[in-house]
């Protein structure tokens, strides 16, 4: 689905289920929004009836608050019910941005109200993951001597915090490969530059991955290798609350596990059926 507002242009997927609350369960709603130049929107600052991560493609991006920049990679997350915004391109070139999460679609009414037994007052609202602030470290997972010569793989680990999520950036040299494995989990992968492939996704031959592309891996699927091509490459990955697995799943039907905050705002109906009969 194209949606345009004047000169901002954003693009939807929708998720397999009506309800997606972690990619632990199926792939998640993604609307993709491009900036032009000097351009910002909505006009004033919004929440969202669930919570959302803002996965930079290319430009820089600034989510309400002016000095913290987000460059290509940085992701941006923010709490339901939160108020953020506007989202303003500051950059030199086109800003384009992943909204990753349930479907995004901006609230402009008052903040939801705290005053509800479920809701923690200690939890992180919102929490940038930014490449400036982050550190590589060598990936280490076993690669050919052509890989390391041409500069090997590297990682930049922001770890869980609090109900936030851990984020991974992997940066590749060219042709490299990470073998066969499986997330226990499940992933959610998201292509910054170069080109990327992943072994075993589908029947008639490795599909090229590009800048913008997306891919989502359900917990236990084993696949592998996944490689790039003769140009460097790099990766923003969701999904890393465990480490990969390099052998085949436990054999029979998969069974995961994930303790997840997840924060949801419902209309404010005074007058409705407090519950529905089953």
């Amino acid at each position: 689905m194209l949606i345009c507002f004047f000169s901002l242009c954003s693009t939807k997927w929708f998720g397999r289920h009506n309800k997606t609350v972690d990619i632990v369960v199926a792939q998640p709603y993604i609307t993709k929004i491009e900036l032009p130049l000097n351009t910002s929107y909505p006009e004033k600052q919004f929440w969202l009836r669930d919570d959302m991560s803002y996965v930079v493609i290319t430009g820089n991006a600034t989510f309400g608050n002016e000095s913290i920049v987000h460059g290509y990679g940085d992701v941006f997350w923010v709490e339901a019910g939160w108020p953020h915004g506007v989202l303003q391109n500051v950059g030199t070139e086109t800003l384009v941005i992943l909204a990753v999460g349930m479907d995004w679609t901006p609230q402009y009414g008052d903040m939801p109200s705290w005053y509800n037994p479920s809701v923690n007052w200690e939890s992180t609202q919102y929490r940038s993951y930014r490449r400036i602030e982050g550190t590589w470290s060598e990936n280490p997972s076993n690669h050919s001597d052509t890989c390391m010569k041409n500069g090997g793989v590297q990682n930049m680990n922001f770890n869980a915090e609090g109900n936030t999520m851990p984020v991974l950036r992997v940066k590749w040299a060219p042709n490299c490969a990470i073998p066969f494995h499986y997330h226990p989990t499940g992933a959610m992968y998201f292509i910054l530059y170069g080109n990327m492939y992943y072994s075993g996704d589908f029947s008639d031959g490795d599909r090229q991955f590009g800048p913008g592309d997306s891919r989502w891996v359900r917990p236990g699927f084993a696949y592998g290798p996944e490689y790039n091509g003769d140009a460097p490459m790099e990766i923003t990955v969701f999904g890393t609350d465990t480490p990969p697995m390099f052998e085949a799943p436990p054999a029979g039907p998969y069974k995961v596990q994930k303790t997840i905050d997840v924060t949801h705002v419902y209309d404010h109906q005074p007058n409705e059926v407090p519950h529905e009969e089953m």
